[in-house]
């Protein structure tokens, strides 16, 4: 298990080595290829003030509501913050500095310095991570600017301070969850911190990471050990429901008006599966797990789904554990983290023993103990519950979702 990126950054700061290179940015005030400039160079535009608040209650906002918001900081804010020749100060007073455009998978360049006793710290999706601070016995200067670089792909991020690793791939914990349950989400904010005197930022930019960069660096991470199952060309190798599916420029896709499962000839016990999908515009269907090669996975196997849920036709229709990527009838997902119709998604289901992991576009989206579920609660049990193995696949429900890279990794079996 990664550890939460907040206790790396408030405590030790591990050196791990690196899995993904970070390109640095071409020399001092550039913008990295495909970059552009949070700041504009002159005033505080596209920024406004606000304090460690959960990023997921600007949602609820009508657009106009959320502007009048943001604009009423700016009444106070430049007593706090101000624009610089070479950058942006905060004086460790009053609220963060705020983007007002929120942001995704990215990856951001930054500088900064802090004077004797300050501190820097940045807030990622409105997240804030803890940044180590500057050395006591320096004064501001050329020589006490720190260079910071990170990547944030799903909950994965990635930073390096002045070219030297201090958290990989760790996760990016949620602090406004005090169970810990929900991951930090999908998109928000970045947040500029100055704590406790004066901080300086500058030579900000950002490079947005779209769903095809996203997914293949999610494609590489601990790739060894994978079988890809699709050929890319036929169903050779697949059993079921055959004729309810079609190759399709090297996807295979549910025939619209058609449902059944596409199942492995092979049985699986423990296995690590990923694969991508693309979900029409409120679109149905599912992975089934350990199914039989009859029946519906859901009931005689385990179904995870995969739903475009935010469709007008499941409003107030659906119970939590038939919402995207939960285990149909049994466990619920955190919803969120499913990207828009029409864009691929990347999947990662994790099966060992009881114990079953979603994680969806580098998202844990669901993480549970077949053994702990109160059954007295559920309303249909899947024979799956029970089963140590069956064949994976595809659960298609009448619509044209398409699939690409399905590949297993087989995990050891423990045993009864």
């Amino acid at each position: 298990m990664k550890t939460p990126i907040r206790v790396l950054l408030q405590g030790l700061l591990l050196a791990l080595p690196p899995v993904s290179a970070l390109v640095a940015a071409p020399g001092p005030g550039e913008a990295p290829s495909g970059a552009f400039a949070l700041w504009n160079g002159r005033d505080l535009s596209g920024w406004y003030g606000r304090g460690t608040e959960d990023p997921t209650l600007l949602w609820s906002m009508t657009a106009s509501a959320l502007l009048d918001y943001q604009n009423a900081s700016m009444e106070f804010l430049s007593a706090h913050w101000t624009a610089q020749n070479d950058g942006l100060q905060g004086l460790g007073t009053g609220p963060h500095l705020t983007t007002r455009e929120e942001y995704g998978d990215f990856e951001l360049w930054a500088e900064f310095s802090a004077d004797l006793g300050a501190k820097a710290g940045i807030s990622l999706r409105g997240c804030p991570v803890g940044l180590p601070e500057t050395r006591g016995d320096e004064a501001p200067s050329a020589a006490s600017w720190r260079a910071l670089h990170l990547q944030l792909i799903g909950e994965l991020c990635t930073i390096q301070l002045d070219g030297s690793d201090k958290a990989v791939e760790s996760r990016l914990e949620n602090p406004f969850d005090p169970a810990r349950v929900r991951p930090a989400p999908a998109h928000g904010p970045i947040q500029l911190q100055a704590l406790g005197g004066t901080v300086r930022w500058r030579h900000l930019f950002l490079r947005p990471i779209s769903p095809e960069e996203a997914n293949h660096f999610l494609s590489l991470r601990a790739s060894e050990g994978f079988t890809e199952l699709f050929n890319g060309k036929d169903l050779a190798g697949w059993q079921g429901t055959t004729t309810g599916y079609e190759v399709k420029d090297g996807t295979f896709v549910c025939k619209p008006g058609h449902r059944g499962a596409l199942l492995t000839t092979e049985e699986y016990g423990n296995f690590v599966l990923r694969c991508e999908f693309k979900l029409p515009s409120g679109a149905n269907s599912g992975l089934a797990l350990r199914a039989p090669n009859y029946g519906d996975p859901s009931r005689e196997g385990l179904e995870i789904q995969i739903l475009d849920q935010s469709h007008p036709k499941y409003s107030g229709k659906l119970q939590p554990t038939e919402h995207n990527g939960s285990i149909v009838g049994l466990v619920a997902a955190q919803t969120g983290y499913l990207r828009p119709p029409s864009e691929w998604n990347f999947e990662e289901v994790i099966v060992d023993g009881q114990r079953i992991e979603v994680i969806l576009n580098g998202t844990r989206i669901l993480q549970t103990d077949l053994s702990t579920i109160n059954l007295l609660q559920t309303r249909k049990i899947p024979k799956g519950l029970t089963k140590k193995k069956g064949f994976i696949g595809i659960a298609g429900h009448n619509d044209p979702v398409a699939f690409r890279r399905f590949e297993v990794k087989r995990l050891v079996d423990r045993g009864p």
